[in-house]
């Protein structure tokens, strides 16, 4: 079977769709990195693209601060507002309540390497007739059942005490001409 998986998808916004992707597979370095790392160390569950792991936490978190833009984004709008399809998850998937209170860690833009057993690829599965009935027609804002998925990846990691981390856009190697090196 499979040991990890990466989760990409299509980003209406280009700069983070860029971003994301060059951090997760832009280099066969962070891709090596990647897998060597959820091979290796049964703590860490999910690598998100740097800039984008969000902890609930947090007042307020800079999403994609790798970017020559900033975006500044509260707290209610990535956990609050997705809380009560965040608990109608959970219940469908486990059968039991979720700790509203809890302080958990998720990926946004809904691409990261992850550790195919830590997923729980079955529940998902169990529950895609569920979540057939509910997906929004058009995502134009937070608040919706996709936002709540997103977002209960990293909790289910987080409850089994697993841990996120980041991994950075790979540094790209430039060429530089020095004339007294030419042989003769």
């Amino acid at each position: 079977g499979y040991q990890s998986f990466l989760k990409i998808h299509s980003k209406s916004h280009a700069m983070w769709r860029r971003i994301a992707f060059e951090s997760l597979c832009g280099s066969p370095g962070n891709v090596l990195t990647a897998l060597r790392t959820l091979g290796s160390d049964p703590n860490i569950g999910m690598i998100s693209p740097q800039g984008f792991l969000v902890q609930r936490s947090l007042s307020t978190v800079i999403l994609a601060k790798v970017s020559c833009k900033n975006y500044k984004i509260l707290l209610d709008n990535l956990f609050n507002v997705n809380l009560e399809n965040m608990q109608l998850l959970y219940r469908e998937m486990f059968g039991k309540e979720l700790d509203s209170k809890s302080d958990f860690t998720f990926s946004a833009g809904t691409m990261f390497w992850c550790r195919y057993e830590d997923f729980h690829v079955d529940d998902w599965v169990k529950i895609m007739p569920w979540l057939s009935d509910r997906w929004s027609s058009k995502i134009e804002h937070d608040g919706q059942i996709e936002h709540a998925i997103e977002r209960l990846f990293g909790i289910i990691l987080f409850l089994n005490n697993v841990t996120i981390v980041e991994i950075g856009v790979p540094v790209k190697p430039i060429g530089i001409f020095h004339q007294q090196y030419l042989l003769p």
